[in-house]
């Protein structure tokens, strides 16, 4: 489009190229979507035996650590609180007898 000192907006005319363009512009993009994939139910099955058995490795591996984050962290937490509650009780009975 184009303006002219009349004031006046000149259209150019019909092209049949830049139609021809757009058409295979906005295909390309509407074209750009992800494939669905569908699984025939052997394969559904084998993946969940997979998943099933690896969510046991994992859960027995993860059990394992948290037992092991316990004895290194949880414990000494522990010891010193006992220690700290132990300290007020022997304070508490020097001062009533």
């Amino acid at each position: 489009m184009k303006l002219f000192h009349s004031g006046r907006i000149y259209t150019e005319p019909y092209n049949p190229r830049m139609t021809l363009y757009l058409l295979v512009a906005v295909l390309f993009l509407c074209s750009c979507g992800p494939k669905e994939i569908f699984l025939q139910t052997e394969e559904l099955k084998r993946i969940d035996s997979l998943f099933i058995t690896s969510r046991k490795e994992w859960t027995l591996q993860l059990a394992d650590s948290c037992e092991a984050y316990r004895e290194v962290h949880f414990q000494p937490i522990v010891d010193s609180l006992m220690e700290a509650r132990m300290a007020e009780i022997r304070q508490i009975l020097e001062l009533n007898e």
